[in-house]
């Protein structure tokens, strides 16, 4: 008897500490949060509303002490695919021409994510597991010579990677 119990509290303690790591799900790119590396702004992914239907990832740029963000939307383009981005200060809703887009835009350019082994690779659609860090090149100066800059609270130059620092899901 004693020994069936103590088997049993064995296989009962495996399975509890088992049970967290089998319930917890990787991020995905769609619910990631970074930041840069002062803290300064935040990168919040969301899942694409009204409108951006074929952007493959949209996303947020807020400054720490900020009201207004940035908006930002990943598109694979048609020719060479890759995922190219454009982040907009104020732009208008719903669906907007290439002109609109152009005149509201702050920064656009490919959106790379960082790899452990110093490689970067292309940023992975909405459904895939988050990247640990992206890499959006010249975003710091495109902000910094834009007409978003020293309003709604972007008065510091960002460096161009972002780390992951969060998640929207309840893993």
């Amino acid at each position: 008897m004693l020994r069936l119990r103590s088997t049993f509290a064995i296989l009962a303690t495996g399975v509890l500490v088992t049970m967290p790591a089998l319930a917890q799900q990787p991020c995905k790119q769609k619910e990631a949060i970074y930041s840069d590396e002062d803290g300064a702004y935040s990168l919040t992914f969301k899942q694409p509303t009204g409108g951006l239907g074929i952007s493959s990832n949209y996303f947020e740029m807020l400054p720490k002490d900020g009201a207004v963000a940035l908006n930002g939307w990943v598109i694979w383009s048609q020719d060479v695919p890759l995922p190219e981005a454009a982040l907009g200060h104020k732009c208008p809703e719903g669906d907007i021409t290439g002109a609109e887009l152009e005149k509201c835009s702050v920064w656009k350019g490919v959106v790379y994510q960082l790899l452990d082994d110093a490689q970067a690779d292309v940023l992975g659609p909405g459904e895939e597991p988050a990247a640990k860090a992206l890499l959006l090149p010249g975003f710091g100066m495109a902000l910094r010579s834009s007409g978003a800059w020293e309003k709604d609270g972007f008065d510091k130059v960002p460096w161009d990677v972002f780390r992951m620092s969060g998640c929207t899901s309840s893993q």
